[in-house]
């Protein structure tokens, strides 16, 4: 007889991602590259478990908010949102500052969802700006890049970018057709997807097609 499963221990899940919203180890510091991240899954997590008021002050919560506007930043491809200042120089130049600061597509995804999550009003975010990088960042293959230029893209890209639009209410920064054909290159001979064209089918890609 199969064992039962261990009780979901839901106050302890809470504890934990508000010890990591407060602060990690030095251990952790590879991490600090992806903070946005790391911010949207444990603010994610508490609204799951629907404590995002109960578990967290006001303060905590406006704090969170001010911190995650701050990492909006405007490049030469338009805006959108960096995964933390990791990178700012002490003095930054407005080339380095372009350089090493400029918009991440799957971070500022992971920013706009944490906003919603803390029911901000979304009157900072420069929505024109937004959709000039989403539209900077497809190739010509109709798949979504990281960042404008970078060859790191496959179908969790083009779900970011296809979420943002979704969350805009506004697809005029990206080329629909295009970006579905990208999807049917992905689509393999027994019928699942692949993360990229010609991939290997995974689980994870059958979703994202769906969803997005």
């Amino acid at each position: 007889m199969a064992e039962s499963l261990p009780k979901f221990f839901a106050t302890g899940h809470a504890g934990h991602v508000n010890r990591c919203l407060s602060g990690l180890p030095d251990s952790q510091v590879e991490i600090d590259s992806s903070r946005l991240a790391l911010g949207f899954y444990c603010i994610g997590t508490l609204d799951l478990l629907r404590v995002v008021q109960s578990k967290t002050t006001e303060t905590d919560r406006n704090s969170w908010r001010e911190w995650i506007w701050e990492q909006q930043t405007h490049g030469s491809h338009g805006t959108g949102f960096r995964p933390s200042p990791f990178a700012t120089p002490n003095s930054p130049t407005p080339a380095l500052y372009t350089n090493f600061n400029g918009p991440h597509l799957v971070m500022t995804y992971t920013a706009l969802l944490t906003l919603a999550i803390l029911r901000d009003d979304f009157s900072n975010l420069d929505r024109a700006g937004l959709l000039t990088f989403v539209r900077a960042c497809q190739r010509d293959d109709g798949s979504f890049s990281i960042v404008p230029g970078s060859a790191e893209t496959d179908l969790r890209t083009l779900y970011c970018a296809f979420c943002i639009c979704d969350m805009l209410g506004d697809w005029s920064g990206v080329d629909v057709e295009r970006a579905l054909k990208f999807i049917g290159t992905c689509r393999t001979y027994e019928g699942g997807y692949g993360q990229a064209s010609y991939c290997e089918a995974s689980g994870p890609s059958i979703p994202r097609t769906h969803l997005g």
